[in-house]
């Protein structure tokens, strides 16, 4: 009964965490007043630091500790940076470490039904949002649809599309309704984003549509295959090992500058923090406010929490890799999901990362 007991108090305490921290990054991302969001952010954050701690005495010892390190090195970054970007992983680290003794199928229930009720709880501040479009000098008028930016709620269908599709191909067996759901989630989120003008998140959904048909055969609950673990691997290698030396040496290499049009500004932006910080400082981040948006998720997480850091939890990505156990449309959400890593800085809120909880969570008794 105790097991039983606990499992349930698991599955429950990351459902409101991941609830409460989400619903905080969502309504922070519309345009409402100042003297109404910053309470309401401030309590959510708190709420969500009251479930971090239940959740303290439901985790083992190990991470128990790793989450105390982290405090820790948050406030230090805090008191000698005004630096509070760690925050944002005490909440994907206790979401994780309470993933890992919940079955899949409860995860992805959770990851579903909490964010249809973040859905749900937005929608009437979006109806009150003083923004429903902004005039971009390159691309005319983009919808907002009451969020701050046209990309921020490009990336927000795009986070929706690969949990709605995750959960639909767990619950559903067959071939020909997985086909229709995905086609139909597909369709409708194209819909929505294309008003936006948001290209990335239109490029980010079809490649992950694309191989999620390509992998619709595999219908077994199977260990990821060495050549597709290698290819998450490599790609996350590529990628960090891309914008640190990309950043580093853009302004050095002329066909760089090329790669950074194509990259929409992306190594420039890093090029400006190597610039006025010099190399990722080792422990301590930064306070990179005034340098966003910064698009490569690995240059910004070392100016913001530290080169060590980074090595640190990319470490850990590799070892939810290494033990993780997912079919291949799950392949392509995951793969997908991650490459998102080369074109947001977002990757550390537990709302982007649904990657992270699909290799975290339990797959066997």
């Amino acid at each position: 009964m105790d097991t039983y007991l606990n499992k349930k108090v698991n599955i429950l305490l990351f459902l409101f965490l991941y609830f409460v921290y989400g619903f905080k990054v969502i309504i922070a991302s519309v345009q409402l007043p100042d003297d109404f969001l910053e309470p309401t952010k401030t309590f959510l954050n708190i709420f969500a630091l009251a479930i971090v701690m239940v959740a303290f005495f439901y985790i083992n010892i190990k991470e128990r500790v790793a989450i105390v390190l982290v405090c820790v090195w948050m406030v230090i970054n805090y008191v000698l940076f005004n630096n509070y970007n760690l925050y944002d992983y005490v909440i994907l680290g206790t979401l994780i470490f309470l993933c890992r003794k919940i079955m899949y199928g409860d995860t992805l229930k959770a990851l579903f039904y909490s964010n249809f009720f973040i859905l749900l709880s937005i929608i009437p501040f979006l109806l009150i949002s003083d923004r429903a479009y902004i005039q971009d000098i390159k691309s005319g008028l983009r919808l907002t649809y009451g969020f701050i930016h046209p990309n921020v709620v490009a990336q927000y269908f795009v986070s929706l599309f690969f949990i709605f599709c995750a959960y639909s191909f767990y619950k559903f067996k067959g071939i020909a309704i997985k086909f229709i759901l995905l086609l139909t989630f597909y369709c409708i989120l194209v819909f929505l984003i294309l008003p936006t003008q948001s290209r990335t998140s239109i490029i980010v959904i079809t490649v992950s549509a694309l191989l999620m048909l390509f992998y619709l055969w595999d219908e077994n609950m199977k260990n990821i295959p060495l050549i597709r673990k290698y290819a998450i691997v490599s790609l996350v290698i590529v990628m960090l090992t891309f914008q640190l030396l990309g950043s580093i040496y853009f302004r050095d290499y002329s066909w760089l500058y090329l790669v950074d049009y194509v990259l929409s500004g992306r190594l420039y932006q890093g090029n400006q923090l190597y610039q006025d910080f010099g190399f990722p400082p080792l422990f301590f981040g930064r306070n990179i406010q005034n340098y966003m948006p910064i698009d490569f998720y690995f240059i910004g997480t070392m100016y913001s929490v530290g080169f060590i850091f980074t090595i640190l939890i990319t470490s850990y990505l590799f070892y939810l890799i290494s033990k993780s156990k997912i079919d291949g449309p799950m392949f392509a959400i995951v793969l997908t999901n991650l490459l998102t890593m080369f074109t947001e800085f977002h990757f550390q809120i537990p709302i982007y990362s649904t990657a992270l909880f699909i290799l975290a969570s339990r797959k066997n008794n």
